[in-house]
């Protein structure tokens, strides 16, 4: 399968119907099986039109198309259309954003009958693609829900003009944990800072393309065509530098005899955890396989085997949701995958606003998330690392007190967990 993402240049002079005719020839030249446009692609929508727009693409092309479209609402969509389905191909599909937008899924009046369609998986050409919007892909409850109605391909539409490392960190770690390729395509407005990529994942490598065409730093539009038969991974090295902050809010030592409120020493069959934030210092043994939890201060502290960093329902199943900070450590007895781990930490931290420990024969880190969720992570100077307690509220923080813009309401708290019966 040969999917081509695309990257338009949203500036007042562009010849869209030149464009057109070159994604025509493009499309047959490089064998195209689906042609993606991103988040927003078509705006301003009335909400019984959004399947007319998308069919006048599909005939236009000859080809599968996904596209992103605003409603008239301040909704976000993306819909699928196939022209010319084989028997069991989905000839239509469409998706509803979950989060930031003038109005999510979650308002639908009839949401809680009738969601199970949305994530209903696209059958073509022998798989089951999946397709989100921009930010649901920070969301685990919405990816965990994909994977369980079935999911060989994920495809994300972003609106674009996004802070790269943010994005990639991200996908980086859902391509650890979903074990299946993941795409993901983006608009770029000139006007706006920012950047626009289409790029792909699988394993926790980034794909290389087998084409790639046009420039936005020269306000032209991209495309980038990925074979899905025949993966080949680009040489790109995920960001891992150390953060050269020292904070003192919350300690951890990897040693008995290193002063911290936490003290962890891995032994051969686990972790011996010391607490010495209480009048009564408790010293705890937790074998290999042991999930354990304890209230450090204001501080909750989950200790989970490291084979759940790969699970992402894990920190919501665990944690205490109740208390002001949390920290997660991840245990293993044996040697870890730092990239894998680096990784999938990164991505831990960002959805549920963690701190997040490992703890193994050959890595002992923290890591963190700022205001902004870009990540800190820290590495132990003399058995040591310190966390400040700002953004560790926990998975129940992520949630807006204020607009669904900025996430999704809080008062959709309930219908986002209820996506998956944990």
């Amino acid at each position: 399968m040969r999917i081509m993402l695309t990257i338009p240049v949203y500036k007042d002079n562009f010849d869209w119907k030149s464009w057109d005719k070159k994604l025509k020839d493009m499309i047959v030249d490089h064998k195209v099986n689906l042609i993606v446009f991103p988040e927003g692609f078509i705006g301003d929508v009335p909400l019984d039109e959004l399947e007319d727009e998308v069919q006048y693409l599909g005939d236009l092309f000859q080809c599968s198309v996904l596209t992103g479209i605003g409603g008239i609402d301040g909704s976000q969509w993306a819909v699928y259309y196939n022209p010319i389905p084989d028997d069991g191909e989905t000839e239509w599909k469409v998706y509803c954003k979950h989060s930031t937008a003038r109005t999510i899924a979650f308002d639908i009046p009839e949401y809680d009958e009738e969601h199970d369609i949305l994530f209903e998986p696209i059958y073509f050409m022998g798989k089951r693609i999946q397709v989100n919007i921009c930010h649901d892909i920070f969301f685990p409850m919405i990816t965990e829900r994909m994977r369980r109605e079935g999911l060989d391909v994920l495809i994300n539409l972003t609106g674009g003009n996004v802070t790269p490392s943010k994005w990639h960190n991200v996908f980086r770690g859902r391509s650890y944990e979903m074990d299946a390729p993941i795409l993901c395509t983006m608009g770029y407005d000139p006007e706006k800072s920012g950047v626009s990529e289409a790029f792909a994942y699988f394993k926790g490598k980034q794909l290389k393309a087998v084409v790639r065409k046009g420039s936005i730093t020269k306000q032209q539009p991209e495309i980038a065509v990925f074979d899905l038969s025949n993966l080949q991974t680009e040489m790109t090295e995920p960001e891992v530098s150390a953060s050269n902050k020292i904070y003192n809010d919350f300690t951890v030592a990897f040693s008995m005899e290193r002063k911290a409120d936490l003290q962890i020493a891995l032994s051969s069959s686990g972790l011996i955890v010391r607490d010495t934030t209480q009048k009564t210092i408790t010293q705890k043994t937790i074998e290999i396989e042991d999930e354990f939890a304890l209230l450090c201060r204001d501080v909750s502290v989950t200790f989970l085997p490291y084979r759940l960093l790969k699970d992402r329902t894990a920190v919501l199943k665990h944690c205490d949701t109740s208390a002001e900070s949390h920290i997660v450590v991840y245990h293993s007895v044996r040697p870890v995958d730092v990239d894998e781990c680096l990784s999938l930490l990164k991505l831990r931290v960002i959805e549920n606003r963690i701190g997040a420990v490992i703890v193994s024969p050959n890595l002992k880190a923290g890591m963190k998330t700022n205001r902004y969720k870009n990540i800190q992570l820290f590495y132990p100077v003399e058995d040591m690392i310190g966390f400040d307690l700002n953004f560790l509220g926990g998975p129940n923080s992520v949630f807006s007190n204020s607009s669904s813009l900025l996430g999704i309401h809080r008062k959709h708290k309930d219908k986002y967990y209820s996506l998956v019966n944990l």
